[in-house]
């Protein structure tokens, strides 16, 4: 008969430790950096107080002072009619209709 003795699992186990350690640590180094990103990713995107901001509060906060306005009021529409500067010859506006 053919009684060879098995080798203890330890070896066995030491034994394929030792053949595949390079993929063991990347899978490992893998699962690490996905863990991290969704832990990352989970915290940052969850409001501080749990309730989503309002956007009503963020509009009254904003506010204009008059010369902005006045600048704002002072901006000619692409309707109206706008008198066309000269170019050098050879150039062209693109910015013409």
């Amino acid at each position: 008969m053919n009684d060879k003795p098995k080798a203890p699992i330890s070896k066995l186990i030491k034994r394929l430790a030792l053949k595949f350690n390079v993929v063991i640590f990347v899978v490992v180094l893998v699962g690490t950096l996905i863990f991290c990103v969704l832990v990352l990713d989970n915290a940052l995107n969850q409001p501080a107080n749990g309730k989503p901001p309002k956007d009503e509060s963020i509009i009254k906060s904003l506010t204009l002072d008059q010369s902005a306005i006045n600048q704002l009021d002072a901006l000619k529409t692409s309707s109206e009619n706008t008198a066309l500067k000269e170019l050098p010859a050879g150039k062209t506006n693109p910015f013409i209709e």
